[in-house]
């Protein structure tokens, strides 16, 4: 095979799988409401070990625990991982909160 022909086949690879993700995505739009700042079954939100599991076509929250139960009634869903990560500001050798 030359480079161009497996160009091609890489290239067509990545056009099938973006179709995919196409079908279980959604766009959001000026009426669609977005969860995802806590978990649908506990308080659990980014700042938690895990962070959170945002489904991209429900767009509900999920925590690591809870997860699975999301996966059951969407096997083929994707999710983005939101976590927060706190980090110390030094400001002329003090610590800022």
């Amino acid at each position: 095979m030359n480079d161009t022909s497996e160009m091609k086949d890489v290239f067509q690879t990545y056009l099938s799988s973006m179709d995919d993700l196409t079908r279980v995505c959604v766009v959001p739009d000026a009426h669609s409401k977005v969860w995802k700042d806590e978990c649908m079954y506990c308080y659990c939100d980014s700042e938690c070990d895990s962070g959170l599991y945002i489904n991209m076509k429900s767009f509900q929250g999920f925590c690591s625990k809870h997860l699975t139960l999301d996966q059951g009634k969407h096997p083929e869903a994707l999710y983005l991982i939101e976590k927060t990560i706190k980090v110390a500001s030094y400001i002329y050798g003090d610590v800022c909160d």
